[in-house]
């Protein structure tokens, strides 16, 4: 339709109207209109409000921070003001409704937001879908995984992504969409492992807890975008720092004498293991190369003895007995394997 007077006839304006008022009347026509009952009618209206705004943007561009303010003609209701007061209140009362729901009903949540906004404006949906992704993104809404899966239905994110409405916001979806692709291909029992750590999170991170860090600082590595939107922000970085942190000794009855074993013991175990390994290598000693520095973290861990950690780490009381230096030995070996793609229980698929 390139005649441009009867674009705006069909519009119902006169043919100075300027973009603001196409929006409003295109918006007020589609609440006249079913494109079910009339397909017809309904193309003719979408190529007319096509052609009306191509018009304007060649003729007399509006300023975006203009869209808001013009007058409408009189007579006609202004049902767009005030957009983000409005916009932004449904969208505080889907994060009020989602903090009390479960999982499974933020599809008809989100539903029922977005059937609000028909009979607003045009860009309306689009306004909602820029905050909610911001929400998305901060932590700062309940059922977040739930709540995105429910707006990749709603927005069509799968089939045709989030256009250009906002760079860095479509980046993050389009990430999180493929991060989701590389979760499913996952194995499905440590698919649930993994899951069930990730909802004891939720809860706080305890020193048993703490321990699994080298293993999901592999998948935060693989899918960190969908990995954060299941935990509350932060809950990352304080996993970490559990971990990195040695646990306090438990009380010791005679902590004079207690305290000097722990000495003796953390002051001459290494370079005694150290010796022995140098002995083992010099004279042939049998047995004594299993005491090489491995032991002590020094060089690389092989598979096997990644999992026996793994398996050790995974104990109910892993550092019980140890001094410090030696907790944090563990700890490094327990990072080197995780980043050497050895971090796996010996109860794992495929061992």
């Amino acid at each position: 339709m390139n005649d441009a007077t009867g674009c705006f006839q069909v519009l119902g304006l006169p043919p100075y109207a300027d973009l603001v008022m196409v929006r409003r009347a295109y918006a007020r026509r589609l609440r006249e209109l079913d494109p079910d009952v009339d397909a017809a009618g309904f193309g003719q209206l979408r190529l007319a409000y096509e052609a009306a705004r191509a018009w304007c943007d060649q003729h007399d561009e509006v300023p975006e921070e203009d869209l808001h303010a013009t007058t409408l003609p009189a007579g006609t209701p202004d049902t767009s003001a005030p957009k983000d007061d409005f916009t932004e209140g449904l969208v505080r009362q889907l994060a009020e409704d989602a903090a009390t729901q479960p999982p499974a009903a933020m599809e008809a949540l989100l539903a029922r937001a977005l059937a609000t906004l028909r009979m607003r404006y045009v860009d309306a949906p689009g306004e909602l879908e820029d905050r909610l992704v911001d929400r998305l993104q901060d932590g700062s809404i309940a059922n977040r995984p739930a709540l995105f899966d429910a707006a990749d239905i709603h927005f069509h994110w799968t089939e045709i992504g989030r256009g250009q409405r906002d760079e860095p916001r479509r980046q993050w979806v389009e990430r999180v969409l493929a991060q989701r692709e590389t979760w499913a291909g996952f194995d499905e029992r440590q698919r649930r492992r993994w899951m069930t750590l990730i909802e004891r999170a939720t809860q706080g991170i305890d020193h048993a807890l703490a321990r699994a860090w080298p293993e999901m600082a592999r998948l935060h590595a693989a899918v960190p975008d969908w990995l954060a939107l299941h935990l509350p922000a932060g809950t990352l970085a304080a996993w970490a720092a559990a971990f990195d942190t040695p646990p306090l000794p438990a009380p010791r009855k005679g902590s004079r004498w207690r305290g000097r074993a722990w000495l003796s013991r953390s002051a001459w175990g290494i370079p005694l293991a150290a010796c022995l390994a140098a002995a083992a290598v010099i004279y042939g000693l049998p047995g004594l190369g299993s005491l090489s520095m491995q032991g002590l973290g020094t060089q690389a861990d092989s598979p096997a003895t990644c999992m026996a950690l793994h398996a050790r780490l995974d104990s109910a009381t892993p550092f019980r007995g140890l001094p410090d230096d030696e907790v944090a030995q563990l700890k490094r070996r327990a990072h080197r394997c995780a980043a050497a793609g050895n971090w796996s229980h010996p109860d794992a698929p495929g061992h």
